[in-house]
């Protein structure tokens, strides 16, 4: 028998993440193919079923051994790499280029700020990481615990709550109420990406997600929660608030 003949030996947990991975791929392309049947394709949702498509796809071939073309080829043109020379020039442009910076440390907190707040008011309510990459990008970890806005553990614990739970129902997310939990999930679904691309981009035009963070949502492995989304945002710039400007202070 020749190689190319013989079947793939997978064991249980590689068999169980190749078929999360290619129905997560099936379901982003049959939306795709929905929606140019239809006439409904936009351009950002064809960036995101795309996207969804690609980050589907390479999983799996990484799980099924095959991922030497593919997945080089898009690590190649996804990669942090490919910009490091235009982000260094880049990166020395928006700190100012040859004004101090000792204000560096002042301007990475405020833009961590403004991350973390535009996370907890329009996102899940938790940044886990913050950091300057060596290419010039910024590298965020944003979780997708559910925290809410409000600190529930505060003076008005039963307001919070009470807010808490408006919150919930009115966030647009498929999500998975574990009973043995007090919080729901956000589950790892088609759906849910979109509406999360869509909020990352619409605020940062720059960002790349590179990772999905995901696990089991139930004992039945039957469905996924993500728990943390990585994201890597090329232009400083977007992290400011608006009328700011992106640039150490020097003091004056």
């Amino acid at each position: 028998m020749k190689d190319r003949d013989k079947l793939l030996q997978l064991s249980p947990d590689l068999q169980a993440v190749a078929l999360r991975h290619v129905g997560s791929l099936v379901e982003a392309a049959h939306h795709l193919h929905h929606e140019i049947k239809t006439g409904q394709l936009t351009q950002e949702m064809r960036g995101a079923l795309l996207g969804l498509c690609e980050f589907n796809l390479v999983d799996a071939c990484k799980v099924l051994g095959y991922e030497a073309d593919l997945a080089a080829e898009l690590e190649q043109r996804h990669g942090e790499i490919r910009a490091a020379n235009i982000r260094i020039r880049e990166l020395e442009h928006q700190i100012g280029g040859s004004r101090p910076t000792d204000g560096l440390k002042e301007l990475m907190q405020r833009l961590r700020e403004n991350v973390c707040r535009w996370w907890k008011q329009d996102g899940f309510g938790h940044v886990h990481d913050f950091s300057l990459g060596g290419y010039g990008a910024c590298k965020i970890e944003l979780s997708c615990m559910l925290f809410g806005p409000d600190d529930r553990h505060g003076d008005t614990p039963v307001t919070a709550q009470q807010r808490y739970a408006e919150w919930l129902a009115a966030l647009p997310y498929d999500l998975y109420r574990d009973p043995r939990e007090n919080e729901p999930d956000v589950l790892d679904t088609p759906r849910n990406r979109e509406l999360l691309v869509e909020l990352i981009t619409s605020r940062f035009p720059s960002a790349r997600i590179t990772a999905w963070r995901n696990r089991p949502a139930n004992q039945g492995n039957d469905s996924w929660e993500l728990f943390q989304i990585d994201v890597y945002i090329y232009n400083l710039s977007e992290m400011e608030e608006p009328g700011s400007s992106c640039t150490p202070n020097d003091g004056s």
